[in-house]
């Protein structure tokens, strides 16, 4: 952040991590038999989440001209993989497809 701001940035947004506990793989390898979101991933990210933002706190403290903006992706996709019919999505699959050995992301 200091080379940013050194470098002239004043106003910088900041994505967060995103619920990787739902990415198809960590739904094969951690979801158990319904292949449902790997919550020990999800906690993780959080976690990150939480400490991302105190720090956004601290460089706000550090640099007031500056802004920071936390960018919150974490709970928009996991609304999405909550209530996919809300989304046009008739199953908590997301446009995933599953077997007993591989589940992939379609493009679609």
């Amino acid at each position: 952040m200091q080379e940013l701001y050194d470098l002239g940035a004043r106003r910088i947004g900041v994505l967060g991590m995103p619920n990787i506990g739902c990415v198809p793989s960590q739904r094969t390898i951690g979801g158990g038999m319904d292949r449902g979101c790997s919550e020990s991933e999800n906690t993780a990210a959080r976690l990150f989440n939480s400490k991302l933002v105190s720090q956004l706190d601290a460089f706000q403290t550090k640099f007031p001209e500056a802004k920071f903006v936390y960018l919150d992706i974490y709970n928009p996709l996991m609304n999405m993989v909550q209530n996919p019919a809300k989304y046009g999505n008739q199953t908590q699959a997301l446009s995933f497809f599953s077997s007993e050995k591989i589940t992939l992301a379609l493009p679609f």
